[in-house]
């Protein structure tokens, strides 16, 4: 079964929660899907925004990549 964009972006911004929970950071997750930002981060106390986005490679004419899911993030003080 293949995911909907929308699902394979939040299965990314979960695994980077789930990363940077394990690392001892506080994360604050966005409700609902109104604004630019998925997730912010405390880092030495400052808040730090986090925006995914979710991308797809698809194996090209010469056969060279193969199939991929990943999370682009911007951060931003």
């Amino acid at each position: 079964m293949k995911l909907h964009s929308k699902q394979l972006g939040a299965i990314g911004v979960l695994r980077v929660a789930a990363h940077l929970m394990s690392q001892g950071l506080s994360i604050f997750a966005e409700m609902g899907d109104l604004s630019r930002v998925d997730l912010i981060v405390l880092f030495d106390n400052q808040p730090i925004k986090i925006q995914g986005e979710e991308s797809q490679r698809r194996q090209d004419q010469r056969g060279f990549s193969e199939e991929w899911s990943g999370l682009s993030l911007s951060l931003q003080a």
